[in-house]
């Protein structure tokens, strides 16, 4: 990595994605075999293993049926189409590590320093993400976004369980809500004779069938973004002929849509009085 003197002082320049096994390396002091992906991949393992068998988890899937019937009779329309929830997903090593680069690197407004919360690093990282390992329930209407989540949130309650709830409401056109489920994993030490008891969080997403088509659309775009340390051009909002544009106000369009599908759901029941549910 290059090195520039600037007022007496030294600095290191930013590393790329590409260069940041070096940083990582020069950086973590603790035993290297940390940085294996194999080690990340068997404490990944023995968290969805432990949440799997939670008792958060099963009464979330032993409770679906009830919530979806619950909602059809407030609101005479079915809460899900498809099966949910999707299954648990696994964050792949390379997107993984791409996120503590973001962290530590690209957005650390401190560097060279750490960032506020400190660095990223094996002894913290499944402590400090919380999307290592995520699902996502997709429902038919907007509203079913924010009465499942108060559902989920108050089945965590019922067990002692403090989550994070999270509306997202973001500048590039995504909409959900995401809910952060603290969870201790007991994993295996690095010589795998005795056990390593670690915590980390799994991320339940909520939103709607059109925004997750939407997702599914830009998702690409995104990933791309995130492996570069290109400068911000400007306001996207003005920039008509960039790969932004378009991307981004698709979704904020496709959330005013729901919007509009609401207003009119609901005016037909309050007009009919009752509806049937949906067959």
């Amino acid at each position: 990595m290059k090195v520039v003197r600037i007022a007496d002082v030294e600095r290191v320049d930013r590393p790329s994605f590409e260069n940041y096994d070096d940083w990582l390396d020069q950086t973590w002091h603790g035993d290297k075999r940390e940085l294996r992906p194999g080690r990340f991949l068997h404490h990944q393992a023995d968290l969805k293993s432990e949440f799997e068998q939670s008792e958060f988890w099963l009464g979330v899937q032993r409770s679906l049926p009830m919530w979806e019937q619950d909602y059809a009779q407030e609101n005479h329309h079915r809460l899900f189409s498809g099966t949910n929830p999707a299954p648990l997903n696994l964050k792949p090593w390379k997107s993984f590590l791409n996120k503590t680069w973001r962290e530590n690197v690209k957005n650390n407004a401190n560097w060279p320093d750490a960032p506020n919360s400190g660095w990223v690093l094996p002894d913290t990282w499944f402590e400090k993400f919380w999307d290592i390992i995520r699902t996502r329930f997709t429902v038919n209407y907007l509203d079913g976004v924010s009465f499942l989540v108060e559902r989920i949130e108050r089945h965590a309650k019922s067990l002692g369980l403090q989550v994070q709830v999270e509306t997202k409401a973001k500048d590039t056109g995504y909409y959900a809500m995401h809910v952060r489920v603290p969870q201790e994993f007991k994993g295996l030490d690095l010589d795998y004779v005795g056990p390593e008891l670690r915590t980390s969080e799994v991320e339940i997403q909520v939103t709607t069938a059109l925004q997750e088509m939407v997702d599914n659309l830009t998702h690409r775009h995104f990933e791309r973004s995130r492996e570069t340390m290109d400068p911000v051009r400007g306001p996207w909002q003005w920039d008509y002929r960039g790969a932004e544009f378009g991307v981004y106000y698709l979704g904020h369009v496709v959330h005013w849509v729901e919007g509009m599908i609401m207003a009119v759901r609901d005016t037909q029941i309050s007009s009919d009085g009752k509806d049937d549910i949906e067959a």
